[in-house]
């Protein structure tokens, strides 16, 4: 998926996660996302786990804001956010709950 021109790194492989069990409230990934400049992250995510989660919560250096409104994921349905971030700050997410996920992938766009 080309999300606009000159994207500068496809981060769908460096940071997908695919059929894995994640712990609720636990960084879904081991390093924080650093980016260099400031631009948007657009990020993919698709529950295996039967029934719902409430909670995906993104962490942005020590704030944590919540992604989906407190709105219910539900299994198998795919959910995309975008969210903008500036130059050197530190991203990740957790869940609420432990989960399994069909995938979750993160791919970065720079502003042109």
């Amino acid at each position: 998926m080309d999300l606009a021109p000159g994207v500068p790194e496809d981060l769908s492989k460096r940071y997908r996660i695919a059929n894995e069990a994640v712990d609720g409230n636990s960084n879904v990934f081991s390093e924080p996302i650093r980016q260099q400049g400031d631009g948007s992250l657009y990020v993919e995510v698709c529950l295996a786990s039967s029934g719902t989660n409430s909670t995906l919560l993104v962490t942005r250096g020590t704030k944590t804001g919540l992604l989906n409104s407190g709105n219910v994921l539900v299994a198998g349905q795919v959910y995309a956010f975008e969210l903008t971030y500036q130059d050197g700050e530190e991203v990740n997410f957790q869940f609420g709950l432990s989960t399994t996920l069909n995938w979750f992938r993160i791919l970065y766009r720079h502003w042109v």
